[in-house]
Formats: structure tokens, sequence, C-alpha cells
């Protein structure tokens, strides 16, 4: 996702990921829900809870 690597995030090895939670931003839906769920796949995370907020209008 990322070009290069983010100087303040942590890094691990993908076989220590059991579980990724993903927020769902309004501005970056598609990206959250389609990209982001593919590429966890691929990695080889197990679980993948997908939280979307709620629509107060």
């Amino acid at each position: 996702m990322w070009s290069k690597a983010q100087a303040d995030a942590v890094w691990l090895p993908v076989a220590y990921v059991l579980l990724v939670v993903e927020i769902v931003s309004p501005v970056s839906e598609g990206v959250d829900t389609v990209t982001k769920r593919s590429e966890y796949s691929a990695a080889g995370v197990p679980q993948q809870w997908v939280v979307e907020q709620p629509c107060w209008s």
C-alpha cells in the first residue's frame, strides 16, 4: 500500500499477524473494503474484521 516504510509504523512479520481490524473511512471506502482486504488475504492474514461507521443522516 505504501511506496516506502513509514517511520512511525510498527512492522511485524506477517506470520505474527492473526487479526486485522479495518475501520472504513467514507473518503476511502473502496480502498478500505476492497484493496486492503485483497492485500491482507494475499499476505495470509487469517482474520479480517471490517468496521463501518454508522450513517447518522
